[in-house]
């Protein structure tokens, strides 16, 4: 019997996640607030955001100010949901017993593949980092909250490098071609659905077969 769970520690990523997705949400909906003119940033008091002269363009510059972060925490959100490549599936008894399979190979990866799967998940968590930052400055740079005299094009400057950077995150994270052991776990699943599928095939047509000769009786 083979049993699948989750280390502790990457348990947080999935949280993370529906917290980005949150995020993501929320941006979005102000973006399109703001693009179609519903609200306006630049008109608030108090939020440290530079005034505008309004218009149709200036609405689509903020919008865009804000569903370019939207973007980029949605993908952060995809990111982190992809938890696969944490669960560990092994016997209870290799668990128990820390039984290493021949040629150095630990549950079924090699330890060539799991030094790859801890550089790359490592290198994800900082690209994860960097895109927040990203994120972050595309608005507050857009805006102009630093009172740099910047404007829309220098935060979506930041903005484009935020979805450059959550997608090299993306593919950073996606580390479940390291596990061998997972596309053998596969393999012998569908083996055995193919097993049980012919299987339901066979009764059905003898009890076709029995059936129609027991019609043909005189």
């Amino acid at each position: 019997m083979r049993d699948v769970s989750m280390p502790r520690a990457y348990a947080p990523e999935h949280w993370l996640a529906w917290l980005f997705a949150a995020g993501a949400i929320a941006l979005a909906t102000l973006g399109v607030l703001q693009g179609f003119d519903v609200i306006d940033f630049r008109s608030g008091e108090g939020l440290g955001v530079q005034a505008g002269d309004g218009g149709a363009a200036q609405n689509f510059q903020d919008g865009a100010l804000l569903l370019v972060p939207a973007i980029i925490s949605s993908l952060l959100a995809l990111t982190l949901h992809q938890v696969e490549h944490h669960r560990v599936s092994m016997n209870r008894e290799e668990r128990a017993g820390g039984v290493r399979g021949a040629e150095g190979r630990e549950y079924g990866v090699s330890r060539g593949e799991a030094a790859l799967w801890n550089l790359e998940h490592g290198l994800a968590y900082i690209g994860g980092l960097a895109t927040v930052v990203w994120g972050a400055l595309t608005i507050l740079v857009g805006f102009d909250v630093f009172d740099n005299g910047n404007d829309w094009r220098d935060g979506l400057t930041w903005g484009i490098l935020g979805i450059v950077s959550g997608l090299l995150t993306h593919t950073l994270h996606s580390v479940s071609h390291h596990m061998p052991a997972v596309a053998a776990e596969e393999a012998e699943i569908r083996m055995i659905v193919e097993e049980r599928v012919g299987q339901a095939f066979q009764r059905g047509r003898l009890h076709h077969e029995s059936a129609g000769a027991g019609l043909t009786k005189p």
